[in-house]
């Protein structure tokens, strides 16, 4: 499966058991992460439970000898892209027992591997999957950066669509096996003592004679680990995103908005639309000054996928589509206002490197208030008709937008 692979599994089997013998008992940890992300979620496939339990075992066990952090990543990520997660994988698992079991920072030894061929080798041969056969034969006939690329299309792809669901998201685990030193009982010293001892035969005569004196075991008691507390995350860090509508740049609206995560699902975005030139000819023009803040809700908890918003609108326009008349607002401080529905979908886009970016695709309808005029549509075109107020219903915005995501620093927040 490639030389790091074996490379990486007798270093952690030849590893483990030198430094088996300096140590008293080990404990073994194992979580879990989401695709491209180095972020240890608690609630994410049991992860609190076992770092509870782990952390109440280490801080009962006394001094450790040394840690190992294993991680590795799923195929579904370019060798870049992987290499980066893997190793802030460790670094999350790192800080949480550094920082919140006080573990000693010399004693850690890091090994990751991009993509975990073994892990998934392991479920496939207990698996009873039609294909397990055919993937285990590349696995062992194809070289490590040439095996995603065959699995790909395997049956079509549809034998990695599988995999991708069933059997990815171990791989995408870190392990960390923790050892403890050996507590070597002192030997106990018996030294004879002198006493004395008084003959009655002759109390007035003093005799000194040496006698063994049983020994009196002193135990000193055991260092206590020093107690960190470890508390239950405060809770997922928190993301921000800025935002622009590439739609509304082609209408030569200039535009920005930044988005916050309000907690698991929910999200605020507060977009700014401005626009004031004609599009390339002086019969057509989208000229607005508007906001248009959005609550949204996304069915997937880390805010992306498919989404559904409320949405308000407040906007001064003065549109023309190359017709007979041109709109503007009344008086020009008439703003329309109203609000309604929005129905998107947000995707990653892995690019460069990184999954900060991404893009959405949304469309949203509204009821707006209007209260306008109309002109000519020509140059310094003359009133048609003044102090029109009308309700509109139907489509206010389409938008295919680019995003780009900043986080919270990448670990459990305590």
């Amino acid at each position: 499966m490639g030389r790091r692979l074996v490379i990486s599994l007798i270093f952690l089997a030849l590893g483990t058991a030198l430094f088996a013998q300096t140590t008293a008992w080990q404990d073994t940890l194992q979580v879990y992460f989401k695709v491209s992300d180095s972020t240890l979620y608690p609630e994410y496939e049991d992860n609190g439970t076992r770092l509870s339990a782990f952390a109440e075992k280490v801080l009962q066990g006394g001094e450790h000898a040394w840690v190992i952090i294993s991680s590795g990543s799923s195929p579904d990520g370019t060798l870049k892209l992987n290499t980066r997660l893997t190793k802030e994988r460790s670094e999350s698992v790192r800080q949480f027992l550094t920082e919140s079991l006080g573990l000693s920072e010399n004693k850690f030894v890091i090994d990751n591997q991009p993509v975990r061929w073994q892990v998934l080798r392991d479920q496939l041969e207990a698996s009873d999957e039609p294909y397990r056969d055919k993937v285990l034969s590349l696995m062992d006939s194809k070289p490590a950066d040439k095996l995603a690329d065959a699995l790909k299309s395997l049956g079509g792809g549809k034998p990695w669509a599988d995999m991708k669901k069933k059997y990815f998201p171990a791989m995408r685990g870190t392990l960390v096996i923790m050892g403890f030193e050996q507590t070597e009982e002192e030997d106990v010293v018996v030294e004879d003592t002198a006493v004395e001892v008084v003959v009655p035969e002759q109390e007035e005569r003093m005799e000194t004679v040496e006698a063994p004196v049983a020994p009196v075991e002193v135990v000193e008691p055991a260092p206590q680990p020093v107690l960190v507390p470890v508390q239950a995350p405060a809770g997922d860090p928190r993301a921000m995103w800025v935002k622009t509508n590439l739609l509304a740049w082609a209408a030569f609206q200039m535009n920005a908005a930044v988005e916050f995560e309000l907690f698991n699902h929910f999200t605020i975005s507060l977009p700014v639309y401005y626009g004031s030139f004609d599009w390339f000819v002086s019969s057509i023009k989208f000229n607005t000054l508007e906001f248009r803040p959005e609550l949204r809700y996304y069915l997937r908890k880390e805010c992306m996928g498919p989404f559904a918003a409320i949405h308000g609108t407040v906007g001064m326009y003065n549109y023309a589509l190359g017709g007979e008349l041109r709109y503007q607002d009344h008086l020009g401080k008439s703003p329309a206002y109203g609000g309604g529905l929005t129905l998107g979908w947000r995707f990653p886009l892995k690019l460069f490197g990184t999954d900060r970016l991404g893009l959405e695709v949304a469309v949203g309808a509204a009821a707006l208030v209007l209260n306008y005029d109309t002109f000519y549509n020509v140059p310094n075109g003359k009133y048609f008709e003044k102090d029109i107020k009308k309700t509109y219903y139907g489509i206010d915005n389409i938008s295919v937008t680019a995003t780009y995501r900043f986080d919270s620093k990448r670990r459990i927040r305590r």
